[in-house]
């Protein structure tokens, strides 16, 4: 005999958790068993306005950035550091190309707020050359993943299910759909990579981008106060002469999305040549702690799938949040928990729909 609930949830992941806790007090499960880990674990938490070669505007950003300021204040306890920092980007120009970019950014209404400079060669400093100058981008924070993902599980521990339930075996009854033991007339699929492999997601094409990032000690070097950027590298300085550093960008079509994957040694040493790209030959070397890898679910427009899957009504889907999940989680898990719990409207830009060419029209499935 199943157990009854309000929805089912798949994924372990930011998206997922997120999504569990906006649709309190219905009656959750989640199976939050996840092979391979969520890529949220290992991410840099950045949340940044301009993104890109660029200089690209990210649409909406005041209000994704609200949702994950709103997120972390509620889950933030006395006492403990808090889960979500403000902070300034400086990014150092490669040449006269992207300075040109800048210019017409820095006139452009939606870039212009957030943006300061150029600043001339050597303005920034150490530890960084910067030949050709830098410039900021304010507005920006950090969140830590990391915390945040622990203190949702600690949150939700009474929905959890800690084991693995293959999606493929969620079938269909006359209430909604039986999975693992429980029956519930919605459910919602938001497992990160490994939806690469559940079958009620075939229709919608995830792409599967690796990212790897070192985790470094160098006390020689003094901390810059900010995120600093160059050449889609970010140096995270966490105090103490600690750094993280990364990330490489690798696309994996190949893999089997539902297996762990492995730092590699190829990785590491293109993250080291960065290093001293940076740095400079003669500056300090960096004693490697750890090597770590995350593999993010994209959509081939790079924009998230969020609601309900076509053609299976009662069923849904939250991914494909590709680099920005601290960014877009939050907002999007409240967007579809409204949506689920009182019929709001969802973002027309993130429906499932347009991955088979039904276009964009009012969300549909309950």
């Amino acid at each position: 005999m199943s157990r009854s609930c309000d929805f089912l949830v798949w994924g372990g992941g930011l998206a997922a958790l997120l999504l569990a806790r906006e649709l309190r007090p219905a009656r959750v499960r989640v199976f939050a068993g996840h092979h391979p880990p969520p890529a949220s674990a290992v991410a840099a938490g950045i949340l940044n306005p301009i993104t890109g070669p660029r200089l690209t505007p990210v649409a909406d950003f005041a209000a994704y950035r609200a949702g994950a300021v709103r997120v972390c204040a509620d889950l933030h306890r006395p006492g403990e550091a808090p889960l979500l920092r403000d902070t300034t980007l400086r990014r150092y120009l490669r040449g006269g190309e992207e300075a040109g970019r800048l210019e017409r950014r820095l006139r452009e209404e939606a870039a212009a707020p957030f943006l300061e400079g150029p600043f001339p060669p050597g303005d920034a400093g150490p530890p960084v050359r910067d030949p050709h100058g830098s410039f900021r981008i304010h507005g920006a924070a950090r969140v830590d993943t990391a915390r945040l993902l622990t203190r949702l599980r600690r949150e939700l521990a009474d929905s959890l299910e800690e084991r693995t339930v293959d999606p493929a075996t969620c079938a269909r009854t006359s209430v909604g759909f039986r999975a693992g033991g429980w029956e519930a007339p919605v459910v919602v699929f938001a497992e990160g990579i490994a939806g690469r492999a559940n079958p009620w997601l075939r229709p919608l094409p995830l792409r599967s981008l690796r990212g790897e990032t070192l985790r470094l000690r160098c006390p020689q070097l003094p901390d810059p106060g900010e995120v600093l950027q160059f050449g889609g590298k970010w140096l995270l300085p966490e105090g103490g002469g600690l750094f993280r550093f990364g990330a490489t960008y690798e696309r994996r079509e190949g893999d089997d999305p539902r297996t762990t994957p492995a730092p590699t040694p190829a990785a590491r040493k293109q993250l080291l040549a960065t290093w001293r790209e940076w740095m400079g030959e003669t500056a300090p070397s960096p004693e490697v702690l750890a090597q770590e890898v995350g593999t993010r679910p994209a959509s081939p427009d790079h924009r998230p799938y969020c609601g309900p899957l076509p053609g299976e009504p009662g069923s849904f889907v939250l991914n494909g949040l590709g680099s920005r999940g601290a960014l877009h989680g939050p907002r999007l898990a409240q967007r579809l928990a409204a949506h689920l719990r009182r019929g709001e409207a969802l973002p027309a830009e993130c429906l499932p729909g347009r991955a088979e060419g039904r276009g964009s029209g009012a969300a549909a499935g309950l």
